[in-house]
């Protein structure tokens, strides 16, 4: 009788049972936010099957995004999921409207805007994890690190969708922004000559640092693609002024210095225990949606050692060290 019911529960608990759940991801699987948030969802939702679906709108032009989202869509039906995880502003944008036509619950995260912003209420059953730059947390530090009461900083970003999103959360469309003394000014462009312009000029124009948003729809004279590693290892090698990022993947030896960063691999963790909680019986219409406002501090050795930097004593023990 015991090995039976030990039997019985392995039965039970085989992947025969497991939910079929779809990621849906704007991007690509190289891509280091994917990469994280997909690990983040897989540990927690390990007893099920995951299939990943991906647009990879950093690297195909905005012409081909229709094409991409029919593919994609198609991949899904075939695939018949029973929950859907959905990454990022790209793929909710294209999808949105067919996926509000399946009774099938739906968890995003990654969204940059507010909920208004996406007609959520066209959904029977949606829930997720808003996406939130740490732009105040993160100037507020480097006036600390810098050792500068009214630092002016100059905030880069491309000119993604997710870009735009955040700037007009960031800024309510104004050119800069004052935090306290401090003076940031935001600017979105495609262009690398642009960014590699501002880049070495920065000192030059009075800043006293740059944070480094996303970088990965820039573009040369030639329209060919710039590659956003080759991107980040030219500001590390020619910037005027240290440079600091939002997101952990930015940071390193051959990247930015550090900063107060969102974790993709946490995101994804969030998103994933709301979706364990919907397959788990509970409705999704009773799981309110979240800001992702929480952070860490990474840093490079190499990048405080090369601008001669030092962190507060404040935050002893509570920073990520990497070489």
């Amino acid at each position: 009788m015991y090995r039976l019911l030990i039997l019985l529960c392995c039965f039970l608990l085989s992947p025969a049972f497991a939910a079929r759940v779809a990621i849906i991801e704007s991007y690509h699987a190289d891509y280091a936010w994917d990469h994280e948030y997909v690990q983040g969802i897989e540990d927690v939702l390990a007893g099920h099957q995951l299939e990943r679906f991906q647009l990879d709108t950093k690297r195909i032009q905005r012409e081909d995004y229709e094409m991409a989202a029919d593919r994609v869509w198609n991949g899904l039906t075939a695939y018949r999921p029973e929950l859907i995880l959905i990454g990022d502003d790209n793929a909710f944008r294209l999808l949105s409207a067919r996926l509000s036509t399946l009774n099938i619950p739906v968890v995003f995260l990654g969204l940059n805007g507010t909920p208004r912003d996406y007609g959520l209420d066209q959904f029977s059953a949606i829930t997720g994890v808003f996406e939130r730059p740490l732009l105040k947390r993160s100037v507020l530090f480097l006036s600390a690190l810098l050792k500068k009461d009214s630092p002016r900083i100059l905030v880069l970003f491309d000119a993604s969708t997710t870009s735009t999103v955040s700037h007009d959360h960031l800024s309510q469309l104004e050119p800069y922004v004052k935090i306290g003394k401090m003076h940031i000014d935001i600017r979105l462009d495609n262009r690398s000559e642009v960014w590699r312009e501002r880049v070495s000029h920065a000192k030059a124009q009075g800043y006293d640092a740059i944070i480094v948003g996303l970088y990965h729809t820039l573009s040369e004279t030639d329209g060919s693609y710039t590659e956003p590693d080759e991107m980040l290892a030219w500001i590390h090698d020619h910037t005027s002024v240290p440079s600091f990022g939002f997101w952990d993947f930015s940071i390193g030896p051959r990247g930015n210095v550090g900063g107060f960063v969102l974790d993709g691999y946490a995101h994804g963790k969030t998103a994933a225990g709301m979706a364990e909680r919907i397959l788990n019986g509970t409705p999704a219409s009773s799981i309110y949606p979240v800001i992702d406002d929480s952070g860490r501090f990474i840093f490079s050795r190499s990048g405080m050692k090369k601008w001669q930097l030092t962190v507060p004593e404040r935050l002893d023990g509570k920073i990520d060290w990497i070489e």
